[in-house]
């Protein structure tokens, strides 16, 4: 039988899987050629298929020996390296065949996922890129592409939009207890919020954020609405404050509308807690109306959530509940004035709203006075708030 004859049959053998038969008429050429480098190559791959690694390198090591320019041979090395763990002589081999054969994208290919192995996913990327700039078709590779932009940029964002979320959260505190809106230590938070917010921007000035995977997205979108709203408590009563507070109340929807998609009630636990003090906030420097309703939605959420809060949120969370619907009464076309003249206007022709505001006004001071020395004293002077309402609205 001829030497071609034997490498034909040797072939027919590694396809079927038989490859200890192949091995043996490969090494049947070799001793008739001992430098034929089709039976070197062959007998390599089935010693690979065997996942005898070592004698595969060492036949493809003797066929490069004899064609340096072989790229197939450094191929089948650098798989057969890959195989036996040693990532580095894969990688090695691999960068040689596509010196020899730069225009191949199947080196790339094989590149690439040594890369990626190796956790070297710049240098993997760009491989990725080279095969589908040779091969656009490539729906496989364009979806490990996709799939490693949106790995990198989560590795890359969000731990340090993590860090900045902490630093909001500990920062905010003072906002979240129930005290003057713009006291000391608020207008110390405000300040540290804006630069919270500046840095979260600097991180990404290179990518836009439609690129950024879901959560970093959220992050983001989550300290910038913090920060900028922060930003209009600063600057109240200028013009820059309405533009923060439209941009805050546009990141506050982004982040709400993800995190609800990721079903994230810590986010939105977060979320809502922030914009009901900012809201509440702007209320006191812009007394207007749509902040009120704005706030009124976040703590009902909050209220119809118990489970993201404790004990002692739930009770502020009603306190603001009150103090909101108090302030939002005496405002036109507010939802909690409507819902009053609602009621009004299914009541009995016969009452007088108007005459039965001096009433109304001393029992809902009495029941002030004695809340408030019950130690119910904020409730208590709530009630003060509405009497003094009352009793002012009808004279």
């Amino acid at each position: 039988m001829s030497i071609e004859d034997l490498l034909d049959q040797a072939l027919e053998y590694i396809k079927a899987d038989d490859n200890e038969n192949a091995v043996r008429l490969y090494k049947q050429v070799l001793d008739i050629d001992p430098e034929c480098p089709k039976a070197l190559k062959g007998c390599g791959i089935a010693f690979a298929n065997m996942r005898n690694f070592q004698a595969a390198i060492d036949c493809f090591t003797q066929a490069i020996q004899l064609n340096p320019g072989d790229a197939g041979a450094f191929t089948f090395r650098s798989l057969s390296h890959f195989d036996a763990g040693n990532y580095e002589s894969a990688l090695l081999d691999s960068s040689h065949a596509i010196e020899l054969e730069p225009k191949v994208a199947g080196h790339y290919r094989m590149k690439g996922d040594l890369l990626i192995t190796l956790k070297r996913y710049q240098e993997a990327l760009e491989c990725f890129e080279q095969v589908l700039k040779l091969e656009p078709s490539d729906t496989k590779y364009l979806e490990k592409r996709n799939g490693l932009v949106n790995a990198m940029n989560t590795n890359r964002f969000l731990p340090p939009l993590q860090q900045l979320k902490q630093q909001i959260d500990d920062a905010f505190l003072p906002f979240e207890q129930d005290r003057g809106m713009l006291d000391e230590d608020r207008a110390n938070t405000v300040k540290v919020m804006g630069a919270i917010a500046r840095d979260s921007t600097s991180l990404i000035e290179n990518t836009p954020t439609n690129d950024l995977p879901l959560e970093p997205l959220m992050l983001y979108s989550y300290i910038q609405a913090v920060g900028r709203g922060c930003d209009g408590v600063r600057f109240y009563k200028a013009e820059r404050s309405k533009e923060m507070l439209s941009a805050s109340s546009h990141f506050f929807n982004q982040a709400e509308k993800i995190a609800e998609g990721l079903e994230d009630l810590e986010m939105l636990n977060n979320i809502h807690w922030k914009r009901g003090a900012l809201m509440i906030a702007l209320y006191k420097t812009w007394d207007v109306k749509e902040v009120l309703d704005a706030a009124l939605q976040s703590y009902h959420w909050l209220d119809a959530h118990p489970q993201t809060t404790n004990s002692a949120q739930k009770r502020l969370v009603q306190e603001r509940l009150s103090q909101i619907e108090v302030a939002l009464a005496p405002i036109p076309n507010s939802s909690v004035s409507s819902s009053v003249a609602s009621s009004l206007d299914n009541s009995s022709d016969s009452f007088d709203f108007n005459k039965a505001k001096k009433p109304i006004a001393l029992g809902v001071g009495a029941l002030g006075i004695v809340l408030f020395f019950g130690g119910q004293w904020f409730i208590g002077l709530i009630c003060f708030g509405v009497a003094w309402y009352l009793w002012q609205s009808a004279y």
